[in-house]
This record gives structure tokens, C-alpha cells and sequence, in this order.
């Protein structure tokens, strides 16, 4: 099944890791557990502490009525924290879960959720002074400053404490899930879930699956659907974009995350092999992204030492082999070696 059907279930919403499952009353009992951590309370507005499952039952039933939806973080079935939209969006998150792109993640798919679904078109957020992470967030999701604010903190105590209110327009939104580049023969653009028959065509081959992390043989449409849906462009390290010529998608190229060191993959279509395309696509993607995220000062890359003719392209855009290594395959029954590389974007710069 593929995402966008996923989420007409009950109301629920799915992430690449993520499901937000609807909160309930019947949830009070976890909520309190997962949520009655002053750590985690003293960054909310209207959550005293102690939290209790009276509270939690309050807190349920007031993200029931006037709210858009409220919604339980799950992942690997596990909650993992919490979101709500109204005319503002909050979330929280468990502290064994800080770290790990989960706000945002889930933010995103609650943020598509409420400019598509309910035609609204503005969304505030705000944060209290010293929550960095909170704030960090709000900006890899396009939030802009509003200005500064104080609000109240039941569980710090009775008061207001100072804080930054922050926006979101729909077209702010928009804008940054717009990726489109041309070079002398391709257009490198946004995916979409109509690609996926043909995306699982070029990928769910035995010349290309075995060379890619996830891709199978045969790389079923809904498995395609939801690779797309996972990695769309958000203005920011993450995503894949697909390479077409003279209106035909011939392969994609991505960027990972930070987290994962930016490691960038390719494949194209084979019988679009060895006429340049690949260099020509994923050299124009190496550009735009080093400008695009200035903070980002490395690539990371690898390939199985089955595929040389990867190795030989890597090495042509810059890339230096930093070791070897032992890497999976969704269409390989073992790990395989694989041979790692890193070019900086000083190596790229001084190369242009």
C-alpha cells in the first residue's frame, strides 16, 4: 500500500520510519508515561508537571475539539513523542528519541497534511529562549521569525517566560519543494509518485538493484511510490531527484543527511550507460547542492567492487577513495565489499 492511501486510514499519517497514529483517550495512560518528564514539559505551554494521567486525559480531550488533528509519534511501534496542529503547530519528543530527525520528520508530514487537506494557509510555531533544538527545527522546516514573544510554561510555574514566534505560509512551503536544474541535454527534477512505474522499470533490474542499497528485483510500483514519497525535496540534505531527457526519466540522483555524512547516489537507466549522462547529471547535483547548503563542506560516496565503472565516474568528479568496507544490498543475498570516498567541497571548488 502505497503512502498517500496510508493516509486515509483513521485518520493516521505515515513518514518514511514514522507513523502518527491519532491520539485517543484511550492513550492517556502512555501519554503520561511517555510524556511526564520535566525535561521534556518545561518546553511546552499548557502541560503542567507533575504530569499525571488525569492531566493526560485533559490534554487529550482538549487536542480533540479545535484542533486540526493530534497525533501519537510511533516508531518501530514505540512512542516516541508527540504533534498537534492548529492554527500553530507543537510537538515533543521522548529524550531517548532527541537527536535523530523525528520532530522533523514528523513535522513535515503534519505540515503537507494541513496546506494540502484543509486549505490553510498559514502556520505559526513558536519556541522559549534556550530550546536550540526546538528552534533548529523550525528552521530546517522554512519557519521564519515572527518576532519575540513571552508565553506561558505551566510546568516552570505561574508566568510568562520569553520566547520566538515564528511562520510558515503555504507558498513559503511550496517554494521549498521546488528543485529544478538543466544541463546541456538533462532536466534533473522532482520525482513524483507518477514516476514510479517507470522508476521501478530502471531499478528493479539485475544490472542496477544489486549496485543500490534498497532496490529489489523485481522493485515493485508501491515500493517505488513510497521510496519517492520518502525522499522529496525540503530544502535541504535528504532528498532524490530524478534525471530526464527529452521528457523521459532516465535515472535519479539523491543526497543523503547530515547524520548519514551526505553520502550521494545515482543509477541510470542501462541503455542510457556509458553516453555521459551520469557525469553530466550528478556534477550539475554536486553544484547545486554545495550551493545550496553552504554548511555542508563534504560528499560522501561508495560502490561495490563489482561496479568499477561508479568508481571510475567518482574519481572523474573528484572523489578520493578513503577505505573499504562491507556493504548491504536488498538484491544481493550478503554484504559485498565496497570501496568509500569523501570529496570536500574545498577539492570541488578548486576544481571548478
Amino acid at each position: 500500500m502505497d503512502i498517500s492511501a496510508q493516509n486515509d486510514l483513521a485518520g493516521d499519517l505515515f513518514t518514511q520510519r514514522l507513523h502518527l497514529r491519532r491520539i485517543t483517550l484511550q492513550d492517556a495512560a502512555a501519554l503520561q508515561e511517555a510524556m511526564g518528564d520535566f525535561d521534556i514539559l518545561q518546553w511546552t505551554s499548557k502541560v503542567p508537571y507533575p504530569f499525571t494521567v488525569a492531566d493526560a486525559e485533559a490534554y487529550i480531550a482538549r487536542h480533540q475539539f479545535g484542533f486540526i488533528g493530534s497525533w501519537l509519534i510511533l516508531f518501530q511501534d514505540r512512542i516516541v513523542g508527540g504533534i498537534a496542529a492548529d492554527d500553530q503547530l507543537g510537538y515533543w519528543i521522548t529524550k531517548d528519541a532527541w537527536g535523530q530527525g523525528i520532530a522533523t520528520e514528523a513535522a513535515e508530514r503534519v505540515i503537507d497534511f494541513v496546506f494540502e487537506e484543509t486549505g490553510q494557509d498559514l502556520l505559526r510555531a513558536g519556541h522559549f529562549d534556550g530550546n536550540a533544538a526546538s528552534r533548529n527545527t523550525l528552521v530546517k522546516l522554512g519557519f521564519e521569525d515572527e518576532g519575540a514573544d513571552t508565553m506561558p510554561s505551566l510546568a516552570r510555574g505561574d508566568g510568562r517566560f520569553p520566547g520566538m514566534m515564528m511562520r510558515l505560509t503555504q507558498d513559503m512551503w511550496t517554494d521549498r519543494q521546488r528543485f529544478e536544474l538543466t544541463t546541456q541535454r538533462l532536466r534533473l527534477r522532482n520525482l513524483t509518485v507518477a514516476d514510479a512505474p517507470r522508476l521501478a522499470q530502471i531499478g528493479g533490474t539485475q544490472e542496477v538493484a544489486p549496485m543500490m542499497l534498497s532496490l529489489t528485483v523485481p522493485w515493485p510500483v508501491e515500493a517505488a511510490e513510497t521510496w519517492i514519497e520518502s525522499s522529496r525535496f525540503r530544502g535541504r540534505p535528504g532528498f532524490r531527484v530524478g534525471i530526464e531527457l527529452d521528457g523521459t526519466l532516465i535515472g535519479v540522483v539523491g543526497l543523503g543527511p547530515k547524520q548519514h555524512d551526505f553520502p550521494l547516489m545515482y543509477f541510470i537507466s542501462q541503455e542510457h550507460w556509458r553516453q555521459g549522462y551520469a557525469k553530466e547529471a550528478v556534477s550539475a547535483y554536486i553544484n547545486a547542492c554545495f550551493g545550496l547548503f553552504p554548511d555542508m563542506d563534504r560528499m560522501t560516496a561508495d560502490h561495490f567492487t563489482d561496479n568499477p565503472h561508479s568508481g571510475a565516474l567518482l574519481q572523474k568528479l573528484g572523489f578520493v577513495q578513503t577505505g573499504t568496507n562491507m556493504g548491504p544490498s536488498a538484491a544481493r543475498l550478503e554484504p559485498a565489499p565496497v570501496i568509500d570516498y569523501r570529496l570536500t567541497r574545498t577539492d570541488w571548488e578548486a576544481r571548478r
